[in-house]
């Protein structure tokens, strides 16, 4: 990775951040969603090569998962998070071509373009549906059992 990989890296982790100030993000959580972008921009680029589609899903997977295990130990809706993180990932200069493709007349590239863009955003859609399932029959389940056994060892210790 050259030094214009790292100036991006920074530069996506400051998106974020500056996204979540301005949607009143709660401080508690400022930090972590700024990583989650940097994370899921950096998983993108890395597989994009091979597919860019793959390299949306994945980094959006990896931030939704993510947000689901931080919002139990930030103690915050995984929502808050999410959004924030996956800012970097939406496709917002692709819609932009592919209308600029239409208003040029060129119909072809537009279609190209268009199709594109639903397919990455589909992934982005598919990767937060799955991360918000894996949250609720996965990760949820295994934070009550810690909790469970915490509060069960706490009051062990109380009654000696």
């Amino acid at each position: 990775m050259g030094n214009d990989m790292y100036i991006k890296i920074v530069a996506s982790g400051l998106a974020t951040l500056f996204f979540a100030l301005k949607r009143l993000t709660p401080k508690r959580v400022l930090i972590v969603a700024a990583f989650l972008g940097a994370l899921g921009w950096t998983i993108y680029k890395i597989i994009e090569p091979s597919s860019a589609i793959a390299g949306n899903f994945t980094a959006a997977l990896v931030i939704g998962v993510s947000s689901e295990i931080f919002a139990r130990i930030k103690k915050t809706p995984s929502t808050v998070i999410l959004i924030c993180g996956i800012i970097p990932l939406v496709p917002g200069v692709k819609f932009y071509e592919t209308m600029l493709f239409f208003v040029s007349g060129e119909t072809d590239n537009a279609i190209n373009a268009g199709v594109s863009t639903l397919l990455a955003t589909g992934s982005l859609v598919f990767a937060v549906i799955i991360s918000n399932l894996i949250g609720k029959y996965i990760i949820n389940p295994i934070a009550k059992k810690i909790t469970a056994t915490r509060v069960a060892k706490s009051d062990v210790k109380g009654t000696n």
